[in-house]
């Protein structure tokens, strides 16, 4: 499979939406092109309200590992890229 995707992406998923909520990230409600129930990220501080992601499960990966997305098709609102990266 291509990278950022596979068998693992399931257990990968989980570890970070456990690591974006230990670190109080910014809240997100993605809608997965690839997974039937959305996934929650983040910490919801009631501070804001979640920003939206629309598209793959690799390609948000891809965005809190602040890997290159040329090519990739999603919608994001509510927060940027920068916002999310787990990585400088």
């Amino acid at each position: 499979p291509a990278a950022y995707a596979g068998p693992a992406l399931g257990p990968a998923l989980a570890l970070l939406a456990a690591v974006t909520e230990a670190r109080g990230g910014v809240p997100l409600h993605a809608d997965l092109d690839d997974r039937d129930d959305p996934v929650r990220l983040g910490a919801a501080s009631g501070e804001r309200p979640p920003a939206r992601y629309l598209g793959s499960s690799a390609t948000l990966v891809r965005i809190y590992a602040a890997r290159p997305l040329t090519g990739t098709r999603y919608e994001l609102a509510g927060a940027t890229e920068a916002e999310l990266a787990l990585f400088d």
